[in-house]
């Protein structure tokens, strides 16, 4: 299906409520996603790649229970296989990934595109593209933002077969960065993606008019 981008300007009132309402009555999960951000924060720390996959594999199972309940995305794989292949990944790109955690989104440059190619082709193959994009997330929380099908397609980038994702994902990265460009001339301070992601989850997956215009 073909690709055109939708820029999605952020209103203050939905923008302020999914940083509040989403995490009362959405994440259910969100101490595993609190655990997955602290441990990879310390395997950085002491620059160990391996210590990383258990958190992003538990995070990235729960968080996107639906793919991995469906045995025909797993092509055949056990979960252990693909936390092997998410540890190689890691091993392989743990020096790519430290410069970009350390950096913003909005401070990515055309030099960077490459490189973000390479990370979310080599996790989309045993991740699928929507667990790519978590697991990235995880890894760099103030650079890689996250979707899923719903919010993909809001963007007007809805998501290919496997493999074939990571310049949908590129042009999206552009799109959120454009948000958070506009949130920091507004004025807005602090991290932006995990709210922004709050918030498209509610307009776009679940559908809740509080987060839309409407609701404001």
């Amino acid at each position: 299906m073909k690709a055109t981008p939708v820029h999605h300007q952020v209103s203050t009132a939905p923008f302020h409520r999914a940083a509040t309402i989403y995490p009362e009555e959405y994440d259910r999960l969100w101490e595993v996603y609190a655990a997955a951000v602290k441990t990879v924060k310390v395997a950085f720390h002491r620059i160990r790649p391996d210590d990383a996959a258990p958190a992003l594999m538990a995070f990235v199972v729960l968080w996107n229970k639906r793919y991995f309940d469906v045995p025909r995305n797993l092509r055949g794989w056990s979960l252990a296989e693909i936390e092997l292949a998410v540890q190689t990944v890691l091993r392989q790109h743990w020096r790519r990934l430290t410069v970009l955690r350390a950096r913003r989104l909005e401070d990515l440059r055309y030099h960077d595109e490459a490189v973000v190619v390479k990370l979310f082709t080599a996790l989309e193959l045993p991740l699928g593209a929507v667990g790519a994009a978590k697991c990235l997330h995880v890894l760099a929380p103030d650079t890689f933002p996250l979707w899923d099908r719903k919010i993909a397609a809001a963007y007007g980038l809805p998501i290919q077969p496997r493999g074939k994702n990571s310049p949908r994902y590129l042009v999206f990265m552009g799109l959120i960065r454009e948000q958070c460009e506009q949130l920091t001339r507004e004025g807005w301070e602090g991290s932006f993606l995990k709210i922004l992601d709050q918030l498209n989850y509610c307009k776009f997956t679940k559908d809740d008019w509080r987060f839309t215009e409407t609701g404001s």
